[in-house]
């Protein structure tokens, strides 16, 4: 995870400047999480990509957090949307491993090159498409790519963050249910600290203007002192950046995978948001979540990872398994004695 972190942190840095600033209450916090959300759009929208966007949801009346990897306006597939939009390919469907992809042609093989050669790619894309997809980074130890059972979380996670940028957008978000969990006022001014420093800082979308940059960032905070109104602030960012709401999203969906030592790309994923699938992903995930069913054992695709389970000698779906297993051989057995 070490490993992973720091390739992360490396494409992070591609995009935005990493500064430290001091926080002295709850509210602060919240206040430079909501104030980077709104910076990443901004930057989302003047140069046609952010990274490690933070994003939040109520699912089930429940809170969600995640952090989206990248966002930008480059289509991961267009062959594969353009079939979308005709009706000529069912949902979830996972390009072939050797397809050619999108990084294959803007020749971002490494985290050396593909940080300005992405963005200038999706600068020239700009006026061309108003859509916005979400990719997902992988650092992994090996060059394979997760196949089946082994790829289903990325896919879900990828969907799920389809979902909440969608209702982040649309303004469905009770920002009273996500303080009320985190134990914020969001009446709470900022402490004059914690403006005074974000004030100082130089917004990164407009580094032609520096001065001018920091006094609209100290006006906004002043004019937006406190976590509910810098929430009401960031929601019109989201409408100005998805103006279409749901529609302004691209349906294809990219998870990229990367060497997690060398951080070269050794695959890329794409697939279809399919809102069917989610919905039911989800509803049946949150039943066991709130104990209205009972745990389900892997399937046996997925048995591999009772090896590294540490509940698995002691494991009664396991145990059951096993001995239908061995039912099964005796009547086998017994078939072919009779035979």
């Amino acid at each position: 995870m070490k490993k992973g972190s720091a390739v992360h942190k490396i494409l992070e840095d591609q995009v935005h400047t990493t500064v430290a600033v001091d926080i002295t209450s709850n509210e602060d916090a919240w206040g430079l999480r909501i104030w980077n959300v709104i910076q990443g759009l901004r930057t989302l929208r003047d140069t046609g990509m952010t990274r490690e966007l933070e994003i939040w949801g109520i699912v089930d009346g429940l809170v969600v957090n995640g952090v989206i990897d990248e966002l930008s306006y480059i289509c991961p597939d267009r062959e594969l949307e353009e079939a979308d939009e005709a009706g000529k390919v069912p949902k979830m469907v996972p390009l072939p491993e050797d397809q050619a992809t999108i990084t294959d042609f803007l020749g971002m093989a490494t985290l050396e090159n593909d940080g300005a050669g992405a963005l200038m790619s999706t600068r020239s894309l700009l006026n061309e498409t108003n859509k916005i997809y979400i990719c997902d980074v992988k650092t992994r130890g090996v060059r394979s790519i997760p196949k089946g059972a082994s790829f289903r979380p990325t896919l879900m996670q990828l969907m799920i963050y389809h979902g909440l940028l969608s209702d982040l957008a649309t303004n469905k978000v009770n920002a009273d249910v996500l303080f009320d969990r985190y134990n914020i006022n969001p009446s709470n001014p900022f402490s004059d600290g914690f403006i005074a420093q974000i004030g100082s800082l130089n917004d990164p979308y407009d580094p032609s203007t520096p001065e001018l940059s920091t006094q609209e960032s100290m006006t906004t905070l002043l004019s937006h002192n406190s976590p509910r109104a810098l929430w009401s602030l960031m929601i019109s960012e989201f409408a100005l950046t998805l103006p279409l709401g749901t529609k302004s999203l691209g349906s294809v969906l990219k998870a990229e995978y990367r060497d997690q030592t060398t951080g070269d790309i050794t695959g890329v994923r794409t697939f279809l948001y399919d809102e069917n699938l989610i919905s039911g992903y989800v509803e049946d995930e949150m039943r066991w979540w709130k104990g209205e069913r009972e745990a389900q054992g892997v399937t046996v695709a997925e048995a591999y990872k009772c090896g590294v389970c540490e509940f698995a000698e002691e494991c009664w779906w396991r145990k059951e398994k096993v001995e239908e297993q061995r039912v099964k051989m005796r009547e086998s057995r017994r078939a072919r004695s009779l035979v």
